[in-house]
Formats: structure tokens, sequence, C-alpha cells
């Protein structure tokens, strides 16, 4: 349920007319995707319900980096969604979805597009934040070799206390359990700081590894609503950092 973003690359990008194509199709298919939802977010906020609340989010990136690897191939990223929430916690449910890179770092056709959704509860019991539910994320296969990945659907708990946030997602297909802590500070007014360490168990007996390791440092900004925000992550299979700029706004 993460926030993602559009990439300075620091490679150039190819202009071919074929990239260039799938990138003006991604546009087009996110822009109408955004358009909705905002156009839904405002409709439902006019609505007599108001014990709800319907917020829209977009971003772009120039790297969509998710748990220490690439998801975009090195390559910019367009971002959004909407979430629906209960006044005062109680429920949340959203949509989100992301272009992608055309093909993986072995140069293999992939799908252009991801989509999210999820749903799940929150509450507070002693000051600790309490979230849980379920995710699914989809792939479209579009490709006549269809090298898309498989659809997954996780679930997950959260838990918060003040500056410190853990989470666990677990793969209900059983091949993996993903677990995460945070360290969030406000250095300043509208400059925030994050630390992310994030821990993969492999459950499937068919790979090799028994776990991976990755680690996140940001640094994000708030200009009245409009968030920048700057990051690297490392991961144990890959040699290099990966760095992402990201632009981001919430309605």
């Amino acid at each position: 349920m993460q926030a993602r973003i559009f990439k300075l690359n620091l490679k150039p990008v190819s202009a071919n007319p074929s990239r260039l194509n799938t990138m003006k199709k991604q546009l087009l298919l996110l822009s109408a995707a955004l358009i909705n939802s905002l156009t839904f977010s405002n409709a439902f906020a006019k609505s007599d319900a108001p014990d709800v609340l319907v917020s829209s989010n977009v971003a772009i990136t120039s790297n969509y980096v998710d748990r220490g690897l690439s998801q975009s191939n090195d390559s910019p990223a367009i971002q959004g969604g909407f979430d629906v929430t209960g006044k005062g916690g109680g429920f949340f449910a959203g949509l989100w979805a992301s272009s992608r890179g055309d093909k993986d770092a072995l140069g293999n056709q992939m799908t252009t597009m991801e989509t999210q959704v999820y749903a799940g509860v929150a509450f507070s019991q002693n000051n600790v934040k309490v979230d849980l539910g379920v995710q699914g994320t989809y792939f479209p296969h579009e490709n006549d070799v269809d090298t898309a990945p498989e659809d997954t659907t996780e679930s997950f708990l959260g838990l918060e206390y003040q500056i410190i946030r853990g989470e666990i997602w677990y793969d209900n297909e059983g091949t993996q359990v993903y677990k995460q802590l945070d360290i969030n500070f406000e250095v300043i007014e509208h400059l925030g700081l994050s630390l992310s360490i994030g821990h993969t168990n492999y459950l499937d007996e068919e790979v090799e590894k028994e776990s991976t390791l990755n680690k996140r440092l940001a640094l994000a900004a708030d200009f009245s609503g409009v968030v920048l925000s700057v990051s690297v992550s490392q991961h144990d299979d890959l040699e290099e950092n990966l760095n992402e700029i990201t632009l981001s706004r919430s309605f």
C-alpha cells in the first residue's frame, strides 16, 4: 500500500518508437484511471455518506522500487489510486496502480502494468495502531509469450507505536513471508527521514536461498501538499544500490 513514483534515471532512456509507444499507452491508461478515481472521490465526498472518507493519490518516480528491487527495469513509472476509509478508523479499502518496465533485467518481455487491490480493518489499542487485511496484486497477461509475474494474494499485519512501525506480509500461496521495520523521524517541520529494513523468508523448497535482506533510507519534504522524496535502497541480490526521486500528491 505504498504510494510510489517518476524516475530521473541516470541512464539515457532509449527513444526507439516501440518504447515510446509503450510509455504513451501507460500514460493514457493510468491517466484515465486517475481521472476516474478523482471524479469518483469528488462525487462520493458530496454524497450523503458522512462516515466515509475518500482520498486519491498520484505520483511519478524515477524508479519503481519495492522491497529493494526495481519493478520497472530501472525506468520511470507513473502511479496512483484511491482509498476509502471509515472516519476515525474501523475499515479501509483501496486500489493502486503503477506502470512497469516493458522488459525485465534479462531483456524478457514483461507486463507493463500492475494493479493492487486491498482491504482491511484498523484500530488502536493502548496507543498502538493496528491494521490487518488482504492485498491482491494483479498483472495483465498481454503478451503471446506470457512472461508476466504471477498474480499474488498476501495477508498483512501492521503495528505502529510513535515513530516505529512493523509489518508482516504472508503470501497466501505459502511461498514466502516478508517482514519490515520502519523508523520515521521528523527532522524539522515538513521534512522527514525514514529508515527501513526488510527481510524475506522463502518457504518454497524450489527456491535455493532461504532469505534475503533489503534496506532503505529516504528523505521526504512536504511543499504545501506536494511531497518530494529521495531514497536509496540496497538488496542482497544486487551489487549496486538503487536510487529514487519521487513526486507525489494526495487529494
